[in-house]
């Protein structure tokens, strides 16, 4: 019988240029399979999936190892070793399901995952790339903190009540901000004021309709009164008159 080999293909977001695309991925890996003369099992793709980030969920990298850890599929191809995982531990799993002789291929080599040598080159590889987003995660914190202490947003959003370098204020909202405060500090319901604002279609700063929650977030944003808090931590202010006081 022909050998059965799935595929695997990740983009961490969703139309990043910089990354080759899901379905690029997936013709390689295809080219790949049809080189070794097997046939294509299962295509597995998460899309805008972190591969690094232990909080997020790749079903379909779970379904890929269920299926090799079950020996439903004889190995699993990817575009490279950092589209499959960035977490050393994942590949420790990949590693345990090999024991079956699985076969794992990248765009470029093959990796034999039942020897010494095999394993120690994919643990390097794994290495790499969890490096990699480490030191990416490092230069990312440290730019929001530099960001935070000169006032600049670190959403991708205007932030309500601001023109969209986050500093100058956008008085038409500000208008309706010190609105909502007075109304909620004079006891008035929330859920009443959403209600309000949606019917006189007062939108959020993206367009949308407010809930109880985007209410309650802009409530209790320090922004408003012109303190600038970074990982809770007030580390200046903004410059100019504020849209609340203290």
């Amino acid at each position: 019988m022909a050998l059965i080999l799935d595929i695997y293909a990740r983009v961490s977001r969703l139309g990043d240029d910089r990354q080759r695309s899901t379905a690029g991925q997936v013709d390689d890996c295809k080219a790949r399979i049809e080189e070794r003369e097997a046939q294509v099992g299962e295509v597995h793709i998460d899309s805008g999936r972190s591969a690094w980030n232990p909080r997020v969920k790749r079903p379909d990298w779970e379904r890929l190892m269920s299926r090799l850890e079950a020996g439903v599929t004889g190995g699993v191809v990817v575009f490279d070793m950092a589209r499959f995982s960035r977490r050393p531990i994942e590949g420790e799993r990949l590693i345990l399901a090999a024991e079956r002789c699985l076969v794992v291929l990248d765009s470029e080599g093959e990796y034999d995952l039942t020897t010494a040598n095999g394993r120690k080159t994919f643990r390097d590889q794994l290495n790499a790339a969890a490096y990699e987003s480490d030191r990416l995660s490092t230069r990312v914190k440290r730019g929001k903190r530099v960001k935070a202490t000169r006032g600049e947003p670190n959403h991708s959003w205007r932030p309500f009540g601001f023109e969209p370098d986050g500093i100058t204020i956008r008085e038409s909202e500000a208008v309706v901000l010190r609105e909502m405060v007075a109304r909620v500090l004079a006891g008035e319901n929330q859920d009443h004021i959403v209600v309000d604002l949606n019917q006189r279609g007062i939108t959020t700063s993206t367009g949308g309709q407010w809930s109880r929650e985007s209410l309650k977030q802009l409530l209790l944003r320090s922004r408003n009164a012109g303190q600038i808090v970074h990982n809770g931590v007030m580390v200046g202010h903004l410059p100019g008159e504020s849209i609340l006081d203290d």
